[in-house]
């Protein structure tokens, strides 16, 4: 590079710097240092030294080792031009000696490091700032050697407070973490890209799997913000794999799969607490490599044993199969054992899996709301869109349209269309289920199979199917196990479709239903015996011209709200909202109270003035003693101001005992 140049170029990068700071260049040629290390020794804390294009490299242990000294590396020209090369045989970058926010890396492609932690960045107890970097190809080692990279191939933290912003990792390399190995409360870690890389195939590594291809984190506390993670591979956490940390994660996209992936090529959670807003998962999708015992459980994430929260994201195209033999796999989209979740506005779509097309849990507590499942398959034979087995579950407000179940096998049961909750309990309130199908094998529940306590309110199914091997319930199954299971059906309507019956009812099931409506272009509508607590609607005519997925005949029926509250009577009935003292499926608080003691006139004894429970000749002396008397007063029955003749009739009207 010429000379002047150079001189040139200092002099301007020198305009503006503090006084008590000195600045320092760096260059492959005419300036006072050709070493990146050479620069630092010579530097103090709040020095900046500039670096000019070009490859650096070093025979020590480190190219560049800031050595406790709160200095800023800052690449010139930001990007590829500006080398860090450990060559394959020694790290690139270390923060080891307590470095604080002050100490900054900035614009530097970091690549061919080689260590067994940290083979590009190695930070340990301090709180470096790393912006602009590019981490390619760090611990992959030199070819024909062992690999050597454990744990975090591009960059590895443990303890402090770092920042990372606007990064790229490719092709990294290690065990756990082939891009980052997290063990901190990161400061910032916002706006980076992991793409290609890996941490093996557990082939590769003496006994035991892989981690965290992109990203591993294994405690601290961490908000990935604005990330793009593309084709990474691991057996465990294709994308991100964290365990016992406090993890967010906002506006991150999670696209196609990279090799070796087993469980979650997305996201995998040990024991955290975590939350998700805005983030989208395409194309993912596990298979099974012998290596991992819950081989291809949830393609884009899986939650063991963790708090998760999840708002507005989309998961498309996600699939937890088999290439090869029968269907196996739990949750296309996520599967969670223990733990709990809570999903909120979020997409489901052309998601697949063995179990569970967009969801698969095992005794994990879930709410699900305002969410939307369409077009998932469980190939295998339970739960198109969720399988819940002995998770307590609450879906409220979601749509659930063409999702589908099949059966792998003649001589196999195809369980929920749309959703299966076995164990329950579950709770499905306003919900919509339309066109989902169960196939294959013994079918049953074209929209839901739901066994164990299990209530269905505010809810329309519309031409859901079961139709092999003369299926049942095309809109419901409540199944015959648990025996001490309970469904309630409330203010729900059941249309259409094809199977034996619309709604099958087990042997051993304990029924209430009320202000229901049924119809179905098929020989029975509803199969086994119910306890009716509010007026229902079956029918065989299912016009429906308003579209609300309730039959025209059944509207005044079942479409009743009182006392104008915005919830249906039958639903309040149903879930103790309200009390129905003389069971006629009208709320206590709809019917005559003459007195107005909050007891329907059905069911109270308003006119037993001497509480003997016998509306008798002693209560009318009573009445006779106070006539013409103003109220209020316990003989005004009618609450008129005044006893007289209205009072008279209502007492004859409750002669004899009270009920």
């Amino acid at each position: 590079m010429n000379r002047s140049f150079v001189l040139l170029l200092v002099s301007c990068l020198v305009t503006g710097r503090s006084a008590n700071a000195e600045t320092l260049i760096v260059a492959e040629e005419g300036a006072s240092y050709r070493k990146i290390q050479s620069a630092v020794d010579a530097a103090t804390s709040g020095d900046t030294i500039f670096v000019l294009p070009g490859i650096y490299t070093s025979t020590e242990a480190a190219v560049v080792d800031f050595r406790g000294k709160n200095l800023v590396i800052r690449a010139v020209f930001p990007g590829a031009s500006t080398i860090i090369d450990g060559e394959g045989q020694r790290r690139c970058v270390v923060f080891a000696s307590g470095e604080s926010d002050q100490a900054t890396l900035s614009g530097f492609l970091i690549r061919g490091g080689q260590a067994e932690r940290g083979a590009g960045i190695y930070a340990c107890d301090s709180d470096p700032t790393i912006a602009d970097c590019q981490f390619v190809a760090n611990g992959r080692g030199v070819e024909g050697q062992p690999l050597l990279c454990v744990e975090g191939g591009g960059i590895w933290c443990c303890g402090g407070h770092p920042s990372i912003t606007r990064c790229s990792f490719e092709l990294n390399f290690a065990r756990y973490g082939g891009g980052a190995f997290l063990n901190a409360d990161m400061r910032v870690f916002s706006d980076c890209s992991f793409s290609w890389n890996g941490s093996g195939t557990g082939l590769q590594w003496p006994n035991g799997t892989t981690a965290g291809g992109g990203v591993w984190i294994g405690g601290g506390t961490v908000d990935i913000t604005r990330a793009q993670f593309k084709r990474n591979g691991s057996t465990r956490g294709g994308g991100v794999f964290a365990a016992n940390a406090h993890l967010s994660l906002h506006n991150c996209s999670f696209n196609e799969s990279g090799c070796c992936c087993e469980v979650a090529a997305g996201v995998m959670l040990e024991s955290c607490v975590a939350s998700f807003a805005d983030c989208h998962f395409s194309g993912l999708s596990t298979f099974y490599l012998g290596m991992e015992p819950n081989s291809q459980a949830g393609s884009g994430c899986h939650f063991n044993s963790s708090a998760v929260t999840m708002s507005h994201c989309t998961f498309r195209s996600c699939s937890a199969e088999t290439l090869y033999g029968p269907p196996r796999g739990f949750g296309g989209g996520i599967s969670a054992e223990g733990g709990s979740m809570e999903i909120l506005e979020c997409l489901f779509q052309s998601c697949s899996a063995g179990y569970g097309g967009a969801i698969s849990t095992g005794f994990t507590q879930m709410h699900v709301a305002s969410c939307i499942f369409r077009g998932n398959r469980a190939a295998a034979s339970a739960g198109g869109a969720i399988l819940a087995w002995y998770s307590p579950m609450t879906v409220e407000d979601c749509e659930f349209v063409l999702n589908s179940s099949s059966a792998s096998a003649p001589n196999i049961f195809s369980e929920g269309g749309a959703v299966n909750s076995t164990g329950g309990p579950l709770l499905v309130s306003g919900c919509r289920f339309a066109q989902n199908t169960c196939s294959g094998g013994y079918s049953r529940g074209g929209g839901l199979f739901a066994s164990g306590s299990c209530a269905v309110l505010d809810t329309t199914f519309v031409e859901n199917d079961v139709w092999s091997n003369g299926g049942f319930g095309a809109a419901i199954y409540f199944g015959d196990y648990p025996r001490d299971g309970e469904l309630v059906l409330a203010s729900s309507a059941f249309m259409g479709g094809v199977g034996n019956d619309a709604v099958h009812l087990g042997s051993a099931a304990s029924v209430r239903m009320g202000g229901c409506a049924a119809c179905a272009n098929m020989a029975t509508v509803i199969s086994g015996q119910f306890e009716e607590f509010a007026p229902n609607c079956i029918v065989t005519n299912c016009t429906d011209s308003d579209s609300d997925g309730v039959p025209n005949e059944c509207e005044e029926v079942t479409r009743v709200d009182c006392n104008q509250n915005g919830v249906w009577d039958a639903t309040e009935l149903a879930m103790g909202f309200a009390t129905d003292c003389d069971a006629n499926g009208v709320p206590d608080s709809c019917q005559p109270d003459s007195n107005g003691d909050g007891v329907p006139d059905s069911c109270g004894c308003f006119a037993d003035l001497n509480s003997d429970h016998w509306v008798s000749g002693a209560d009318l002396v009573a009445l006779l003693t106070n006539w013409g008397q103003p109220g209020p007063r316990p003989e005004d029955l009618d609450g008129s101001g005044v006893v007289d003749a209205g009072d008279m009739g209502l007492l004859l009207a409750a002669w004899g005992a009270c009920p």
